[in-house]
């Protein structure tokens, strides 16, 4: 790495430690910005209750495999260090983020600066800036480390000897080493990796020389010498899946797909606007440099990482009916990346050199987004959840269990046993008790005293109902019907889709003494 893409990369890491710092001195808040999404906390609770002897589980009862192992593994390693405050581990984590979004704004910068040149590399830092995209990366989830992968295996791919050799290389393993890193980064990631391997495929079969069945034998020899550390780190990882808890995905993928039953769900698309708009600037980029012999390299790779890309979007439109988060589409912010700085190569190759005034203005209106959205305070109900904790802790007995939905922070800061009732940092088997009709039972099996809910929209009522829908086939989901005279707690008003909502805690329905 060059000495400016360094200085690139220390920059952002300082820029974005010293926009929080004043963020969190300004309003006194630690995570005012950046705003973790709830469930980042599913990540941190889970990896402390692997070191306090409670396994991979949210709520110490049930063993649950509702995340990304790249991020978990990151996450593990820090709970093992002796970081006692809420506040310093969170702190820690962000800190973290930071460094990431700083090694990708330096691997970005060489590599949109060797593509495209100095204007091409200053654009794609600005576009990276934009809220929507650093935002993401720095939510306290598995966008950053997902991305970061992708990068390290988009650099080698088109600057490495893998792609340009048919024969094996000793750079093929660490290909398959970032493939691997980025399937486990987000599992969805095999999109990608199924079109790099059509790549290599269809570079050895194109070899008119040899006989079909040589060119075939040479696939397969490149292959192996290619993808076998995906072989050797993924494939466990599945199997494991498979084993504790019944399919080869998460249960969180379980949950949101409804494969092998197609729909058509364009709301995921609609949410992420921004993202899933990073193809077309992708494909603009690849159809400006088609025929530029020098920008083979790089748009070769990137034409399958788009092609992944399109796929990906196909099986979420198709297939996937439920908490489709902007997390789901990180990779995309690649192929636009990329994509920007072919398309600045175009036109400058093509037209003239782009006007400095057109550069700066385009970064400072990226720059401009990010600051308005750090001034917009926390629209989430992150706050009520910590509202809930504290009164947790100060109110209600150390071995109370609760149970509740979108239940990551509430857990990381009550410190207690929370059956999660989304089902998407649960077990299996919550979700079967759910859809099978068995829901109160399992939740008066798991000893559960208290009901949490985030978002209760009216500031009176008599009694609440409570829908807890089923995410398998044949389910019919449950209720919880909860009376106002056994709620024991409500947090401050926060502002929820144009109303506003409150957390409230109630005594469950059938537990005695609760209040």
């Amino acid at each position: 790495m060059g000495r400016d893409a360094r200085i690139v990369g220390v920059s952002t890491f300082i820029g974005l430690t010293a926009l929080w710092l004043v963020v969190t001195l300004t309003t006194g808040r630690l995570t005012e910005w950046p705003r973790f999404a709830d469930d980042a906390f599913y990540y941190f609770y889970v990896a402390e209750n692997v070191w306090r002897g409670w396994g991979l589980s949210m709520d110490g009862l049930h063993t649950t495999n509702g995340f990304q192992p790249l991020w978990m593994l990151v996450c593990l390693g820090l709970f093992r260090l002796p970081l006692d405050a809420r506040t310093t581990v969170v702190a820690a984590i962000q800190v973290i983020d930071f460094a990431l979004v700083g090694v990708i704004a330096a691997l970005l910068w060489q590599s949109a600066r060797r593509v495209g040149g100095v204007r091409a590399a200053v654009m794609v830092l600005g576009l990276l800036g934009w809220p929507r995209f650093v935002n993401l990366l720095l939510g306290g989830m598995e966008s950053a480390v997902t991305l970061l992968a992708a990068l390290l295996a988009f650099r080698e791919l088109s600057a490495g000897p893998s792609l340009s050799e048919t024969g094996p290389t000793r750079r093929d393993a660490t290909v398959g080493f970032l493939l691997a890193m980025l399937m486990l980064g987000r599992l969805d990631s095999v999109w990608i990796a199924f079109a790099i391997a059509a790549l290599y495929a269809i570079r050895a079969m194109r070899d008119q020389t040899v006989a079909w069945w040589t060119r075939l034998r040479i696939t397969v020899r490149k292959g192996l010498s290619v993808f076998w550390p995906v072989l050797a780190l993924v494939v466990p990882y599945l199997l494991w899946n498979r084993t504790m808890f019944g399919a080869f995905v998460p249960i969180s993928g379980v949950l949101k797909t409804t494969f092998p039953h197609p729909g058509v769900y364009v709301g995921p698309l609609r949410e992420n606007v921004e993202l899933v708009a990073m193809l077309g600037l992708g494909t603009l980029g690849l159809a400006a440099t088609w025929r530029d012999d020098e920008a083979a390299p790089v748009s070769r790779v990137h034409a399958a990482f788009l092609v992944g890309a399109f796929v990906h979007l196909a099986y979420t439109t198709l297939f996937m009916n439920w908490a489709v988060l902007s997390g789901h589409f990180v990779t995309y912010q690649l192929v636009g990346f990329v994509g920007l700085a072919l398309l600045v190569r175009a036109v400058e190759r093509r037209i003239r050199p782009l006007p400095g005034l057109v550069v700066a203005g385009f970064v400072a209106m990226m720059l401009a987004g990010l600051a308005y959205s750090v001034t917009k305070g926390d629209p989430t109900f992150r706050p009520a959840a910590e509202q809930g904790a504290a009164f947790a802790v100060d109110h209600l007995p150390a071995d109370a269990v609760f149970a509740m939905k979108d239940s990551g922070a509430f857990s990381y800061y009550s410190q207690r046993r929370v059956v999660n009732l989304d089902g998407i940092i649960s077990s299996r088997e919550y979700q079967e008790a759910l859809c099978q009709g068995t829901f109160e039972a399992h939740l008066r099996a798991a000893g559960v005293t208290h009901i949490v809910q985030h978002a209760v929209p009216k500031p009176g009522y008599r009694v609440y109902r409570q829908q807890y829908p089923c995410h398998l086939p044949g389910g019919s989901g449950a209720f919880l019907d909860l009376d106002e005279r056994t709620e024991i707690f409500r947090s401050d008003d926060y502002g929820s889709g144009g109303g506003r909502s409150r957390l409230a805690i109630w005594t469950a329905p059938w537990a005695r003494g609760g209040r």
